[in-house]
């Protein structure tokens, strides 16, 4: 070692230069090369921890939260994603074909967001409210920041009644105002429903027919808060035609709505009257 090299090492003068902190760009190719190694698990957490540390409006907050949304529900395999579209499917014509196919799909990627969800909104179209609301907590605690997973969880509660718990998950949820709004406000119109608060009920329900005057459980909203018969037979009549002529566009446009076409046994009751 020369002199002056000598000089500075002893004086501590002479150190390594600091490693540069990964920023959100290097961490979502981490988390990116992570999915394709299929360690999902690990590239979320990466990311989760990351946008724990941004401000929360920052730009770095917001690409990370795109990129956790895609990786969170990305198919790892051809299989699965085969498996998750004969599920939905299913689901105008058989709950339990495809709960089947919604099992195998899960088999093989346990940790998919997209299927957990629809796994969930299943488990609410077949009553079993309390399941999906634990499996939706579960991962909630896994990735607090999908919104679908929020939403999916504010359904399940709303099918329990859990009005506290419902109400933390709805300040939570960005997607309020946001793509998800439409079902949001399905869900107001059916706590006011539950709660018998009509005025609330019919306030939520103007409020959607102006954000989505196609959402097929409108008809039905309806008749319930009619005080007319022949108007509810009339509504009745609508929804479940529209429900027997609906589209797989459609199915697919409002497939985050649990019960979505499943009321028409209640509106044929009204058709047929006493």
């Amino acid at each position: 070692m020369t002199g002056w090299l000598l000089t500075l090492f002893l004086s501590g003068s002479l150190v390594a230069a600091p490693r540069t902190a990964e920023g959100p760009a290097d961490l979502i190719e981490k988390a990116h090369n992570l999915s394709l190694q299929k360690d999902r698990v690990q590239a979320v957490n990466i990311l989760v921890a990351a946008i724990k540390r941004e401000p929360p409006n920052s730009s770095g907050a917001k690409e990370l939260k795109n990129a956790l949304q895609e990786i969170s529900s990305a198919f790892l395999s051809d299989k699965a994603q085969q498996l998750y579209e004969l599920a939905v499917s299913f689901r105008k014509t058989d709950l339990n074909q495809m709960q089947s196919r919604l099992s195998e799909a899960l088999r093989l990627e346990p940790d998919n967001l997209l299927l957990l969800n629809e796994q969930a909104r299943l488990q609410i179209a077949k009553n079993e409210c309390g399941a999906a609301s634990e499996v939706m907590a579960k991962h909630r605690k896994w990735n607090p920041y999908d919104e679908q997973t929020l939403l999916t969880s504010a359904q399940a509660e709303v099918c329990l009644s859990d009005w506290p718990a419902y109400t933390t998950l709805r300040s939570q949820a960005e997607g309020r105002k946001g793509p998800h709004a439409q079902f949001w406000l399905a869900l107001e119109v059916e706590r006011g429903l539950k709660e018998k608060a009509e005025t609330r009920a019919r306030e939520s329900l103007e409020l959607l027919r102006k954000e989505s005057p196609q959402y097929p459980e409108i008809p039905f909203w309806s008749l319930k808060l009619s005080k007319d018969a022949h108007t509810k037979a009339s509504l009745a009549q609508k929804y479940v035609m529209d429900c027997k002529n609906i589209s797989a566009a459609q199915l697919r446009r409002y497939m985050m709505e649990p019960l979505l076409c499943r009321r028409m046994a209640e509106a044929e009751s009204f058709i047929k009257g006493p």
